[in-house]
């Protein structure tokens, strides 16, 4: 999946959440979180596999169940210890989203999914990419496409308007 679907599927339930509970959109910082979410395991793993050579693929590391929820776990309760529940919270939501719909296949191939391995790495090796680099999976141009960009430009320009205000509100003498 491309980055842009990544990050609105990262967004889209904790926007609606927020809307339902707080009848208010969510805090720039909080959407900020998201994206972080669901954008991390790319962060991480695409270097790593296309750029470095470190290891065969590009959803591996990151990628992997074994590896990622333990993290996860410790980032939620770190959070909660923070105070801060929430936000552990959408950023474990984020990068569990982005790992579900990299590994869709698994859900209708199961073991015989060619990506079934590198979920469970490193307790299974982990199957090299099929097709390695950034411009064999970039999307098209086309008008989804830019709907999509179109999209991000508001969510992200959204998000710098909040954190803005929340700075200069911070900033006031009061």
């Amino acid at each position: 999946m491309d980055p842009i679907k990544h990050v609105i599927l990262a967004l889209l339930p904790v926007v609606c959440y927020t809307v339902l509970r707080e009848r208010t959109l969510p805090s720039g910082p909080i959407m900020l979180i998201a994206v972080a979410g669901g954008l991390a395991a790319d962060v991480i793993d695409k270097p790593l596999a296309w750029q470095f050579g470190v290891v065969p693929s590009g959803r591996m590391v990151a990628h992997s169940l074994v590896l990622s929820v333990p993290v996860l776990v410790a980032v939620v309760v770190l959070a909660a210890r923070l105070d801060q529940l929430f936000a552990g919270l959408v950023f474990a939501w984020g990068h569990l989203s982005h790992i579900a719909t990299d590994f869709r296949s698994v859900l209708f191939h199961g073991t015989d999914s060619y990506w079934f391995p590198n979920l469970f790495w490193p307790l299974l090796p982990a199957n090299p990419d099929r097709t390695v680099g950034y411009g064999d999976n970039l999307p098209m141009f086309d008008a989804v496409f830019l709907l999509e960009v179109a999209l991000l430009v508001v969510i992200f320009g959204y998000i710098a308007v909040d954190i803005g205000a929340t700075i200069r509100e911070r900033r006031q003498p009061g």
